[in-house]
């Protein structure tokens, strides 16, 4: 997986989007893709600008960790689900599962016109690693663990602004439900660098 670092160089240099574009003439949407993570490339000629721009190397603005994880919207239709992982780690592909979970926190019904829709104080999201006793499993949760110990924090927070995105978005559209507030937690020694 890689990943930009603009987050982090522009809270470091306590710089917002809209000043780096002005001063570099990059677009907003170009950097808001970069500073989340959601860009699928960048220009050379953008990543020069940049890094002069900001005084880093090239390495500084981009880093590569040895796992992809892909959450899907199909991944959090029941809010109970595994989430596929696929790490490749010196020159070995692994295939392993995290499971995510949900749970309504502080639930009320309210009335609305002719209806009447649930409010959530808070939806807590669970992500850990799969609990039975199997050998399989253990051997997937260690090599999970060993892998993610090694991972920069950033790692962490892009898994978790996907989730929030995608469980955002899902109960966006239903107006039943209301959500005031998400919490994402790691369990099972995968939180030790948060």
């Amino acid at each position: 997986m890689i990943r930009f670092n603009l987050s982090l160089l522009l809270t470091e240099r306590n710089l917002k989007i809209t000043k780096v574009s002005h001063d570099t003439g990059i677009s907003r949407t170009t950097l808001t893709y970069l500073y989340y993570n959601y860009a699928k490339g960048i220009q050379l000629d953008t990543l020069n600008l940049l890094c002069n721009y900001l005084k880093v190397t090239p390495d500084q603005l981009i880093s590569y960790v040895p796992v992809d994880i892909e959450i899907s919207e199909k991944d959090l239709a029941n809010l109970n689900q595994e989430i596929p992982v696929l790490i490749s780690k010196r020159n070995e592909i692994f295939r392993g599962k995290l499971e995510l979970s949900a749970q309504f926190e502080g639930e009320q019904i309210e009335p609305v016109y002719k209806s009447e829709r649930r409010i959530v104080e808070c939806l807590n999201i669970r992500i850990g690693l799969p609990e039975d006793s199997s050998l399989e499993t253990k051997n997937n949760n260690d090599f999970i663990l060993e892998t993610f110990h090694s991972l920069p924090i950033t790692f962490f927070k892009d898994i978790e602004n996907r989730a929030y995105e995608i469980i955002e978005n899902r109960w966006r559209n239903d107006n039943e439900i209301f959500i005031d507030d998400f919490e994402i937690y790691w369990d099972n020694g995968l939180d030790a660098k948060i």
